[in-house]
């Protein structure tokens, strides 16, 4: 889960049978919209961020042959691969740095820094440190 600007809950989910993942923002007095469904196909979301400029950062990597770190347009839910392959190997956890850099919580390679513009990756911290990084959270 994480909050918008707006003070929006999004939340992923992943259907039974682990084949489709959904995209939900949940408002008090709002009400509840899926942003995204199955998009892309056979994606399975793990964690959930949300940047500055709105965009809406989701880990996608569980059995998938390239993991990759997908942002969402918070008002249409259309898709782009921010990052993918390289270090990430089982991405689950996602948060935004102050800069706007994104960490990566990755239980085969530890802790990942991506460029939000580029997609380039540098390792924090190597999976020796920590037994099985499955989340991160920033302070700001």
């Amino acid at each position: 889960m994480a909050l918008d600007e707006a003070g929006n809950v999004i939340v992923i989910e992943n259907d039974i049978s682990g084949q489709d993942s959904v995209l939900h923002r949940v408002g008090e007095g709002v009400g509840h919209r899926i942003l995204a469904s199955g998009s892309p196909p056979g994606a399975m979301y793990s964690g959930v961020a949300t940047e500055s400029g709105g965009g809406i950062l989701v880990t996608d990597g569980q059995g998938h042959p390239a993991p990759r770190l997908l942002r969402f347009d918070p008002i249409t839910g259309a898709v782009n691969i921010v990052s993918q392959g390289q270090k990430l190997g089982s991405p689950l956890g996602v948060a935004v740095e102050a800069s706007g850099a994104i960490l990566i919580a990755d239980p085969h390679s530890g802790i990942i820094r991506a460029d939000p513009r580029t997609g380039a990756q540098t390792i924090v911290t190597e999976r020796g440190s920590l037994s099985f990084p499955s989340g991160v959270s920033v302070v700001r």
